[in-house]
């Protein structure tokens, strides 16, 4: 993830692997390739809602918790719309 202050996208990214390794997220997070941990972060972004420019502070999972239940394709519906990736709804 080079260049990560001019973008936006590259930035939130960037600092939702450095949140995961802080927490110690997974002993194998590390050695994981960088793109599998992009998207291991952008799940966490995906969860919480946050886009692009967002601040942490702002990262929500809705307002009704009992009755979210995202699916792998929501996840990829928001990668698409707000990170710029390409990926089919059957990938």
């Amino acid at each position: 993830m080079t260049n990560m202050a001019g973008d936006p996208k590259k930035k939130l990214i960037g600092d939702a692997i450095k949140l995961l390794q802080g927490i110690g997220f997974s002993a194998h997070f590390e050695k994981l390739t960088p793109h599998r941990q992009a998207r291991i972060a952008m799940c966490l972004l995906g969860a919480a809602n946050l886009k692009p420019g967002d601040a942490w502070r702002s990262a929500a999972i809705g307002s009704d918790t009992s009755t979210w239940k995202p699916k792998t394709r929501d996840f990829i519906t928001f990668w698409n719309a707000h990170y710029g990736t390409k990926l089919s709804l059957s990938s």
